[in-house]
């Protein structure tokens, strides 16, 4: 990858203080010295706002633990930005040990005692990030800001360790370490064994090093990345060392995969079991049902009553036995027992199909929120999810009853759109998995509202979230109780309106049935909404702010662009206009059109109500960058229709000159 090409120079790399791997396991300050105080300028970038002095990583795979370590220069007024630290969790990974202190130019040094926040960096569409969020005390031109942490999580979490080489500023000098589980040790160039790594997007000659028990990686004056949204994984474009378990001992990839096929088709097989156990269950869900889709249908909603613990809270071991849970060794076992994991209700469902003499199997895939698969990079561990493949009158339906509220027909956006790995006995076979289509994942809000002449609004927002739409919102509510489902609505709302607007949620319904819709009915104010300039109102034509205009205010663009899912929005809306006014100028209608994109907004005025119906289609997950500008000019025209005025003239008034 060209980015990796390191730009060497003597003079700074001699600016920091390099105190080897033993520091990483210290977790101690590194000591400040005049060359970093001095520094002014990034090399080739004289306008650069900050660059990184130092920064490590180092894991202990045996400890559950990670120790992260960034020391930043501030180089003018835009840097102090650097001062808001945001750091991003994993689901089930948490911080502790935070020190973090401000180092002057006059080598003054001011510890951070502050608060540090928990914040939601990002959530749209099925995406959400958390994160642990605080600011570094006076921080100046010129100023060195420092912070460390460990992250823990629970073991067996976290598969695979990844060092991702370049970030955001441009880094003097970075470490990265690895400690991996004892045994696990590989002294082959990082081929065969137990543990190993593959380098991804990399043409470096840099490979990390085995030192005893701990793999370890220098590298000097990385060139910084942009940071943009809806970017892909990681590991999808830029230059990682990707640390596995479990060994490559075949070493070219059908044969790897042929292997890998080979085995997890034998343990799914086994599981599944003799389809005759569940043959009774299965007669009877179905009746005398002929249809081969419709008894299909009964039968996924019979393993969907299994009771999911993949979607309950996490528990120990203790917690376990004490409430009686027991392993499943068979599908058998889900339906004696009642419960099951994610994988095991998907396999109960394949037994459940086969036991009426419909085909089905179980295929293995990537989880496209965590990792972008790659058939030449030879770990196991990117198939860490189900679903099932049925064949239904001759063509192929992807189903995950698994996944707890997802409907028949539909996939979680996580699972779609990849490589999956169809587990079928004496064959290995990857198929693709199609994404989702605009009308999986349907946002539609329907909307009644009146307009006062003082320009205040009032209105009545019903919203209906269908698909994947209302998917994710169903699983994202599993952790919250009432009053957190009420504010999370209540704010998502109230992030699409004006500022100062107030949203109360009356109602939520069908928060469990997966078949349906997901309703909301709010209560909307917003004061001010037009401006009263003279004897007329100026009043937006359109109530709700668009997310994904957001995305392409850059001149240009970086990164691949990836989206979780295609989807569509739909407004249906109803403004009764204040007694007394007329409509001196009605807000334009708007067209645009891409081969994967469609906008309409159209509008008519009947007596004092002005009716708008509003359709935004978008089809597509994975875009390169050099598709950015005309989906650039296209939310152009979505963010110029979205942001139309109607003008509103009191009676009486005399109209604007021609």
């Amino acid at each position: 990858m060209k980015s990796m090409r390191l730009l060497r120079f003597s003079l700074l790399a001699s600016c920091v203080l390099f105190a080897g791997m033993s520091f990483a396991q210290k977790d101690e300050w590194l000591p400040i010295t005049s060359q970093d105080l001095q520094i002014k300028t990034v090399p080739f970038n004289p306008g650069a706002s900050a660059m990184q002095l130092y920064y490590n990583d180092y894991r202990n795979d045996p400890g559950c633990t990670e120790l992260v370590y960034h020391r930043i220069k501030i180089l003018n007024d835009a840097g102090k930005s650097y001062a808001d630290v945001e750091i991003p969790l994993e689901p089930q990974t948490s911080m502790s040990g935070l020190k973090a202190r401000t180092i002057h130019p006059d080598g003054s040094i001011v510890e951070f005692n502050g608060r540090v926040f928990d914040k939601t960096l990002f959530k749209h569409r099925g995406l959400k990030i958390q994160a642990k969020v605080f600011t570094f005390p006076a921080v100046t031109v010129g100023s060195i800001i420092e912070y460390r942490y460990r992250l823990t999580w629970q073991e067996g979490y976290v598969y695979n360790s990844a060092w991702v080489l370049n970030h955001k500023l441009f880094t003097l000098k970075e470490n990265f370490g690895i400690k991996p589980y004892r045994g696990a040790i590989d002294t082959k160039d990082g081929i065969g064994g137990a543990f190993g790594y593959v380098l991804r997007n990399m043409t470096t000659a840099e490979i990390p090093e085995q030192h005893g028990d701990i793999w370890q990686m220098e590298m000097e004056n990385v060139p910084g990345i942009q940071d943009e949204d809806f970017t892909p994984t990681d590991d999808a474009y830029r230059p990682i060392v990707l640390f596995y378990y479990g060994g490559r001992e075949i070493l070219t990839p059908d044969a790897f995969w042929k292997n890998v096929g080979t085995s997890l088709t034998s343990r799914v097989e086994r599981f599944i079991g003799n389809v005759n156990e569940v043959k009774e269950i299965a007669a009877s869900t179905v009746g005398n049902e002929t249809d081969p889709d419709k008894k299909l249908r009964k039968l996924y909603a019979r393993a969907q009553e299994i009771r999911n613990i993949s979607f309950e809270s996490a528990r120990s071991q203790e917690e376990i036995k004490k409430e009686g849970l027991k392993a499943n060794s068979h599908a058998a076992d889900v339906l004696k027992h009642g419960y099951g994991v994610h994988e095991e209700i998907d396999r109960l469902f394949v037994a459940l199909a086969r036991a009426i003499g419909i085909e089905a199997f179980i295929l293995q895939t990537p989880d496209r929120s965590k990792t972008s698969f790659s058939d030449k990079v030879l770990i196991t561990q990117q198939l860490n999810s189900e679903i099932v493949e049925a064949i239904v009158n001759g063509k192929p339906v992807f189903l995950d009853p698994g996944t707890r509220f997802c409907p028949y027909g539909l996939l979680r956006w996580k699972f779609s759109g990849v490589p999956g790995m169809k587990l079928s006995k004496g064959t290995t076979t990857f198929i693709d998995i199609p994404a989702p289509l605009p009308d999986d994942a349907v946002l539609e809000r329907t909307t009644d509202a009146t307009l006062d002449a003082s320009g205040s609004l009032k209105a009545t927002l019903k919203v209906e979230f269908k698909g994947e739409e209302a998917l994710e919102r169903r699983i994202d509510a599993l952790s919250s109780d009432d009053f957190r489902r009420k504010k999370q609505l209540e704010d998502e709302v109230t992030s699409w309106l004006p500022s100062g607007a107030t949203v109360k949620l009356k109602n939520a319904s069908r928060w469990t049935d997966a078949d349906q819709s997901l309703i909301a009915d709010f209560d909307i104010e917003v004061p001010s909404f037009a401006a009263v300039t003279g004897k007329r109102l100026v009043a937006p034509a359109f109530f709700f702010t668009s997310e994904q205009t957001k995305l392409f205010d850059t001149d240009f663009r970086v990164n691949p662009i990836a989206f979780p899912y295609s989807y569509t929005e739909i407004d249906n809306l109803s403004v009764t206009l204040p007694q007394g006014f007329t409509m001196e100028q009605p807000p334009h209608e708007r067209k645009a059109r891409l081969y994967y994109a469609s906008y309409d907004m159209l509008n008519s005025l009947a007596e004092n109500h002005l009716k708008m119906r509003r359709k935004l289609s978008f089809n597509g997950i994975y875009f390169q960058s050099n598709d950015y500008f005309d989906m650039k000019s296209f939310f152009k025209v979505v963010k110029a229709g979205d942001a139309g005025q109607a003008i509103l003239l009191r009676q009486g008034a005399e109209p604007a000159a021609e």
